[in-house]
């Protein structure tokens, strides 16, 4: 009720509505431009401006008489019945109704004083995280003013983070807990108000703490002060025990930024805009248009309610792009508006954006954080207000990948693949190594169909990218040599068609390979592997050393002891020549050229991940079979 401070991020004009007995609700001139707090009392208003306090109202023991100290340097002010209260420098200043010492500010809150707020007759201060208390209340006599809330509380004597006053109660905020202490109508916190609270604020005989959004209020609640209204706006006046969030029309009251209390009456802020409820006998609840937007802090008085208006217009959000992203944050957006400058908020459902730039007055750009499927509300914060676009920004849950079939395929690509997985709709692309594949079909939610790319022998990730960005599956499909024995003859060199030559060895003289054909067409051949190790391991008719792939020998022909002897070797690539002597000079690839593919077969045979373009060993600026040799010799 008295003492609730309020403190804006920009300067504005007070609105006043409710009770004017003494003036209250009468704005002067000098507080309809530059106020930056309020605050409320019985029947005076106080503000803040440019550091110097400005007080109207009833004036009956002076409390609107501004002393000299209190014109500039002030940082927050507070209310009492009929007394006011200022910080500055970290000491309280009080002038007024003294008759309970409320004005009497002791040795401890001349300095390090950090918050104040004020009850009926008591005077109330926050320093180094405990609470001090003076005036009404230092005893406790049972009935009013005297009911202990000046009695200081063990655990409010250090930690405490907020204070509030009430009537004859005092308030504190430790650790997201409520503590009260003074009159009992209010003193029983409910579990509700244990943990996470973020806010408190003190009614004429009730509590009201703000949690995630929601207001809880416990006490009296005659008028519906504590619970709000039904489905028909009538008061619920049902007993409050703090338990049960309020409603207003029916329906749970949820995105609080702020809150006060009047004596009666209990006061909100939302998306700029004021509500209140409870006893409105004055009017106090009859909300102003002006007070339904733009407004930046809230108080409540005896029988009327102050809001501080930002004179910045209003910010307004006319469209968000993209309206997609994923689930798990990230994606850049811009939003365009009006009266966008000065933003210092960007939330997608309540939870902060990163990276937020206003780029002018009509633009905005941001990046999501991590949210929960579904459509989802943004909201920009400048000192103006907060717009809010419902169902602006859409979260689409990040997709998976379960498996691949078949796991594996020549490294030629074309090989039809199937990936089942979830939340594949709309997919946009899926890639094997980083290389998109061809005719992919999105077949429904949970599989998509598709060809592989040409790529390199080894185990290679899947990738499928959705609007809710990336599902990666390592090693889900394996590259393998394209090589095959077909059991047909491709080239005409005259070789078998199960892709064997002839070598011929004659003792002292080595003819070239023949074009003819020793094995019969329906002997079983054995697909080629790529890379020496594995390709020797193929050759299952001979030793490599019965091959021999040199055409002339230093010895003697005509030898009386020389013989001829015929071995049959492996010839896939159908060029003429066996595969084991071009393998020798280092063309792994059997393409008949010395280059930097055979490399790179060479370093997938020792687990190394190829590297086209690198193996001059020599450094003589070619590729060429003496590099291959002399990485040959490191495995030999």
């Amino acid at each position: 009720m008295f003492g609730f401070l309020s403190n804006a991020k920009a300067t504005g004009t007070v609105l006043a509505w409710g009770s004017n007995i003494g003036g209250e609700s009468t704005i002067p001139v000098a507080a309809r431009s530059g106020v930056s707090a309020i605050t409320d009392s019985y029947a005076h208003t106080i503000a803040l401006k440019d550091g110097a306090v400005l007080a109207w109202g009833y004036n009956g023991s002076g409390q609107c008489n501004i002393p000299v100290i209190a014109r500039s340097g002030v940082t927050a002010i507070a209310g009492g019945f009929w007394h006011t209260i200022a910080l500055k420098n970290g000491a309280v200043l009080a002038w007024g109704w003294n008759d309970n010492g409320q004005c009497n500010i002791p040795y401890g809150a001349q300095s390090g004083v950090s918050a104040i707020a004020s009850g009926d007759q008591h005077t109330i201060a926050l320093k180094d995280g405990a609470v001090l208390a003076w005036g009404a209340g230092t005893s406790n006599i049972g009935s009013y003013p005297n009911y202990g809330q000046c009695i200081i509380p063990y655990e409010a004597q250090w930690g405490v983070t907020a204070i509030a006053g009430g009537a004859a109660h005092t308030i504190a905020l430790k650790d997201g807990a409520v503590l009260v202490w003074g009159s009992m109508a209010q003193s029983s916190v409910p579990v509700t108000a244990n943990s996470g609270v973020s806010a408190v604020a003190g009614g004429g005989s009730h509590t009201i703490a703000l949690k995630d959004g929601a207001v809880l209020a416990w006490g009296h609640n005659f008028y519906g002060q504590c619970l709000g209204t039904d489905g028909g706006g009538n008061p619920i006046t049902n007993t409050a025990d703090g338990t049960v969030p309020v409603q207003i029309n029916g329906v749970a009251l949820t995105g609080v930024t702020a809150i006060a209390g009047g004596d009666l009456h209990t006061v909100a802020l939302k998306d700029g805009a004021v509500l209140v409820w409870g006893y409105n006998n004055l009017g106090q609840c009859n909300i102003p248009v002006a007070a339904q937007s733009g407004v930046t802090a809230i108080a409540g008085g005896a029988f009327y309610t102050i809001a501080l208006k930002s004179l910045i217009s209003a910010p307004t959000i006319t469209s968000i792009s993209p309206t997609t992203g994923t689930s798990l944050g990230g994606t850049a957006f811009t939003i365009t508006g009006t009266n966008l400058t000065g933003a210092t908020i960007v939330k997608v459902k309540g939870v902060a954006a990163t990276s937020v730039v206003v780029v002018s007055a009509t633009s905005i750009t941001a990046v999501t954080s991590a949210g929960t499927a579904g459509a989802k509300s943004v909201t920009v914060t400048t000192a103006g207000g907060i717009a809010t676009k419902a169902r602006a920004f859409t979260y689409v849950a990040a997709p998976t990948i379960t498996s691949v079939t078949p796991a594996s395929g020549t490294i030629a690509g074309g090989t039809s693949i199937t990936i089942k997985g979830t939340k594949f709709t709309g997919a946009t692309s899926v890639k094997v190594n980083g290389a998109d594949v061809t005719n992919m079909v999105v077949v429904s939610s949970t599989k998509i169909t598709a060809k592989t790319p040409s790529g390199t022998v080894g185990a290679k990730d899947v990738a499928g990218t959705t609007a809710g960005g990336t599902a990666t599956k390592p090693n889900a499909f394996t590259y393998t040599s394209s090589f095959t024995g077909d059991g047909t003859d491709s080239s005409g060199s005259g070789t078998g068609g199960d892709g064997r030559v002839t070598a011929t060895k004659t003792n002292g003289t080595d003819a070239s390979a023949s074009q003819t054909t020793t094995n019969p067409a329906t002997e079983t051949i054995v697909p080629a592997p790529m890379g020496v190790e594995l390709y020797l391991q193929t050759i299952i008719t001979q030793p490599d050393m019965d091959v021999d792939c040199v055409h002339t020998q230093s010895s003697d022909a005509n030898a009386p002891d020389a013989t001829t002897v015929t071995v049959a070797a492996i010839d896939l690539d159908h060029n003429g020549e066996a595969d084991i002597c071009q393998l020798r000079r280092g063309d792994l690839n059997l393409n008949g050229v010395i280059d930097d593919g055979d490399m790179s077969f060479l370093l997938d045979m020792i687990g190394t991940e190829p590297l086209h373009g690198i193996g001059d060993l020599d450094g003589n600026g070619v590729i060429d079979s003496a590099d291959m040799s002399l990485l040959l010799l490191k495995f030999e």
